[in-house]
């Protein structure tokens, strides 16, 4: 692919390079192409550059945020940040229509997003594009630098760009996109119009004719060329292109496992297969279920969302019963599940929360409970006797998750819930936040405490004291977080047969690339603004 031999080139630049000392940064599109253009610049003689940092535009923000006093907030900081900015917009009857969602999560994930939105066309105050260059020490900015990026940018990294080569001597651009005589060229209306920006940022510099691909086989070439054609011509030739279906979505998935694992029976590396999907995290599961049924070693490049951690689980049920008056289906719930083992006569608990129907309410529940648990059996029938006899079993149950429950009262701080949430759990037989001996439990109970710690150091920055939750809006947090946080990957990819995102498969070199779950759906409408660059984007994958 023209990306890859665009990505060669560079390399043996680089790796060539006599000067091994003086800083380089390699601004890559992903941290897998990151991973991957390391391991070409060694296999290429560069292993002896210690100099060289192969970072993406995210990492290189980072490092230079490192030198300016400005809080880089969290994800959990900045979503409390945006829900105290509508509650200030209601009380200044300035959320017009939107009034009626403030108490919403859905409300913060909308502000978000439009704030996202116009950051990313460059609206907004202007020292929020990295103001931190000019003060920027040049013993921690790079003096050369080498970028390796699709061809679509957002304003704001045309920011970042622009302020990290204001502090660098040399600069090696790969431009990336049809060249003029490709027939998609006029297809494609987005890449002269991104490449003319591109130019536009760019210093004055030499321009050196695009390097040559590798010959591709015929059936590639043909879908290449004919990529957005409505009247396509028939593919002569089925040479380098596969097309792989099924009866549904879970078949389909089969379908490609049993594809990769023939591949990888006939001699392929797991490390030369790489499947991309434009919604990775709708992808995963399926795909991750069907390659491990064959037998093929996969690694996800997408970190999964904290609400799939069995601790979070936990914690969001209990919160619901707490915060539903111990509701039928959530104490049902809660006795359902495993984790909570001092819950010893579950069995009896369930038979009579189930006996007694009682929709809703903790304290009524309990006083049936201990009414037919004290009922004299003295005369009474073998069915009464037994239905007392799981009443005092039930009773213990639920008096053990009633004094659990009781930890969760008033308002505190976010640390502070935490804590409380910790002691909850303990007490029902949970191992706790952070001392699961599940491996998904650790990291989520870090993601939770970062989080929580996020919040009030908000709150510190700002020279106020923490504020203090309710418990409605401990719980409704919770399940923001649940929703938006994820968890770090675990796991080298090495060896694996790589599962990744569209955006990450631009930049990784793979003898098969299996693109599943884009069909027309996975992309924008041709009149839905961002569609021409979703064409260039797909263009480059191919």
């Amino acid at each position: 692919m023209a990306n890859l031999a665009r990505r060669r080139s560079l390399v043996e630049a680089v790796a060539g390079a006599p000067d091994r000392t003086t800083p380089l940064w390699w601004i890559a599109a992903s941290p897998a192409a990151a991973a991957a253009i390391r391991r070409d610049l060694i296999a290429a003689g560069g292993g002896g550059w210690l100099a060289v940092s192969v970072l993406t535009l995210r990492q290189a923000a980072d490092r230079l945020t490192r030198l300016t006093p400005r809080l880089t907030l969290s994800p959990a900081a900045h979503q409390a940040l945006v829900a105290e900015i509508a509650s200030t917009a209601k009380h200044k009857q300035a959320l017009g229509p939107l009034e009626p969602l403030i108490d919403s999560p859905g409300l913060v994930t909308f502000l978000s997003s439009r704030f996202r939105d116009l950051r990313r066309k460059g609206l907004g105050p202007q020292e929020a594009i990295l103001v931190a260059t000019q003060q920027a020490d040049r013993t921690n900015t790079p003096r050369r630098l080498v970028i390796d990026l699709p061809l679509a940018l957002t304003p704001i990294e045309e920011g970042l760009i622009a302020a990290i080569l204001a502090n660098v001597d040399e600069a090696t651009i790969a431009i990336a996109g049809p060249d003029e005589d490709d027939p998609a060229e006029s297809q494609l209306p987005a890449a002269k119009r991104l490449r003319e920006r591109w130019e536009k940022l760019l210093p004055a510099i030499e321009l050196h004719q695009a390097v040559e691909a590798d010959p591709i086989p015929p059936g590639l070439a043909h879908v290449r060329r004919h990529l957005f054609d409505d009247n396509a011509p028939q593919l002569p030739t089925s040479a380098g292109v596969a097309i792989v279906s099924g009866g549904s979505a879970h078949d389909t998935a089969r379908r490609v496992a049993r594809r990769v694992k023939l591949l990888l029976t006939s001699g392929v590396r797991p490390s030369d297969i790489v499947l991309t999907a434009p919604s990775i995290d709708a992808a995963a599961p399926r795909y991750v279920e069907a390659l491990r049924e064959y037998g093929v070693p996969v690694a996800v490049d997408a970190s999964p969302r904290l609400e799939t951690a069995g601790v979070t689980s936990a914690i969001r049920a209990l919160l619901g019963l707490v915060e539903s008056n111990w509701r039928y289906d959530a104490l049902l719930a809660v006795l359902s599940r495993s984790d909570f083992t001092k819950l010893t006569d579950r069995g009896a608990a369930e038979w009579f929360v189930r006996e007694q129907q009682i929709p809703s309410g903790g304290p009524y529940l309990l006083q049936q409970a201990r009414h037919l648990a004290e009922l004299d059996t003295t005369s009474a029938s073998l069915r009464l006797i037994e239905s007392v006899r799981k009443a005092k079993l039930a009773l213990g149950v639920l008096e053990t998750i009633e004094a659990a429950c009781d930890k969760l009262a008033g308002d505190a701080t976010p640390l502070a819930w935490l804590d409380a949430i910790d002691a909850a759990l303990r007490a029902l037989g949970h191992a706790g936040i952070g001392a699961s001996a599940n491996p998904d439990d650790r990291p989520a109970g870090d993601v939770l405490e970062e989080a929580a710690a996020a919040i009030e150091s908000l709150a510190h920055w700002r020279q106020r004291e923490p504020r203090k939750l309710q418990r409605r809006e401990w719980n409704a947090l919770v399940r923001a977080w649940a929703g938006r946080l994820r968890l770090p990957t675990q796991g080298a990819a090495e060896g694996r047969v790589r599962l990744v995102g569209t955006t990450t498969a631009i930049g990784l070199p793979c003898a098969h690339l299996l693109v599943v779950e884009a069909g027309e759906s996975a992309f924008a409408s041709p009149d839905a603004e961002g569609a021409d660059e979703a064409m260039l984007h797909f263009y480059e994958l191919c």
